[in-house]
């Protein structure tokens, strides 16, 4: 059986309008992706993925650079604008001159998370939504590959992760950390540091969380593909043999099986491939942007510590963590479905 000419009974409309949606440009075509895959011609891929991290870095150290730039003059700025108020007698003045650059700080700041936010929040929806468009074209190429208890136990897996990540993405680790951007900004603001243990809770219980949650993922990714394809191979292992005890036909009926098993499991991989790929090029640019954006207030915290401004090093820091928090949360969304992926593709290879 041809591979080719199963890849043209096979649905990927759902597919290639996610594409389009995430490269308005339309030059991501999947079935082209896959054609070229299996023939065995990585070159358009690997081109692909070199193009969007070149331009990713250029647009990523290009944005965040204005925010650290903003964040430092303003720093700088405020630094001096406090020790030449000290010289007079009304402290009133400085400690007004303070406040007020310390809340165009604040304001310029949460600004940022919020736009680190946004990033994050969209690439997750990318991902999710690719998700639940090429899992029902993937499970079928392993009902033929692996067969039918493995592509449904595999469908089944995965959207209850798509659940689960949705549920606790929104609903616990993005509102934590929106509070501690909120309270991170109060606890600036009031100077006192009484906020600080909360906020270093807050640290440990996100850091803590996502750890969790990509260690229980991959953890039953790992389990799964380990059982699942271990039971089909042992029922498909048995048709095989018991067939081939028939006189006359065993031979022909076993050397077809292999063809179509081959055939199966060639577009299965390909599939698997291309949507490791897709993966990629979809979470590529909203990393590096919020890599670069915590990177740029981390350097702006680290060059205005020289000039003794430790209160507003401290906070600068502290949002440069929030940003650093969005981006740990989607790396290990895509690390998740990267992994689950990735398993049932190499695992399943012995299916045959």
């Amino acid at each position: 059986m041809n591979g080719m000419n199963v890849l043209e009974q096979m649905d990927f409309s759902l597919i290639n309008d996610m594409l389009d949606d995430i490269f308005p440009s339309g030059s991501m075509s999947f079935q082209e992706m896959l054609g070229k895959i299996m023939e065995g011609n990585m070159e358009l891929s690997i081109q692909s993925v070199s193009a969007v991290l070149k331009e990713a870095l250029f647009r990523g150290i290009g944005e965040s650079r204005n925010i650290f730039l903003a964040v430092l003059v303003l720093g700088i700025f405020g630094a001096l604008l406090t020790n030449v108020t000290n010289l007079f007698e009304n402290k009133q003045v400085a400690e007004f001159a303070h406040y007020f650059i310390f809340l165009l700080l604040a304001v310029l700041l949460f600004k940022s998370f919020q736009l680190s936010l946004e990033i994050s929040e969209g690439a997750i929806g990318k991902i999710v939504d690719f998700m639940r468009a090429f899992i029902p074209a993937y499970s079928l190429s392993l009902c033929f590959s692996s067969g039918a208890m493995t592509a449904y136990s595999y469908y089944q897996f995965v959207f209850i992760i798509i659940y689960g990540l949705e549920s606790l993405l929104f609903a616990f680790f993005i509102p934590l950390c929106q509070c501690y951007a909120f309270l991170a900004v109060m606890n600036g603001v009031s100077g006192a540091k009484r906020l600080e243990g909360i906020l270093i809770l807050l640290d440990k219980v996100i850091k803590g969380g996502v750890k969790l949650a990509s260690f229980l993922t991959i953890g039953s990714s790992v389990l799964h593909s380990m059982l699942m394809p271990a039971i089909d191979n042992v029922n498909t292992k048995l048709v095989q043999k018991s067939i081939g005890m028939v006189p006359g036909l065993g031979d022909v009926t076993d050397s077809m099986t292999e063809v179509f098993l081959g055939s199966a499991l060639l577009i299965k991989n390909s599939i698997g491939v291309a949507a490791l790929i897709l993966l990629l090029l979809i979470c590529i640019v909203p990393l590096v942007k919020l890599f670069c954006i915590g990177g740029a207030l981390k350097l702006a915290g680290a060059l205005l510590g020289m000039f003794g401004e430790g209160k507003q090093v401290h906070f600068i820091e502290q949002m440069g963590n929030g940003s650093f928090y969005m981006f740990q949360i989607t790396l290990c969304t895509m690390v998740m479905f990267f992994i689950s992926v990735a398993l049932i593709a190499g695992v399943t290879i012995g299916g045959m």
